[in-house]
């Protein structure tokens, strides 16, 4: 997420964030996972909530990432 091609840090964020709402988890800052950007997904995912079971961590990847494609791409630029 280094915005090379485009900045898609709000298309992230904003994924991240439904997908976590959707998982009924803990709200987090846009901070916070701004602060993790450059780590895989799981890895984002599994520093902001170490509780999560890697099959928890793998669902939320894949919602993020419905997310993204059906709904948030649209923060693109």
């Amino acid at each position: 997420m280094d915005n090379t091609l485009l900045k898609s840090n709000k298309v992230h964020i904003k994924a991240y964030q439904k997908a976590f709402e959707k998982n009924h988890l803990r709200k987090v800052s846009t901070k916070s996972i701004i602060k993790q950007f450059g780590l895989t997904g799981e890895i984002l995912i599994k520093n902001l909530y170490p509780e999560l079971t890697r099959e928890q961590v793998k669902h939320i990847v894949k919602d993020h990432d419905n997310f993204v494609v059906k709904e948030t791409y649209k923060y693109a630029k």
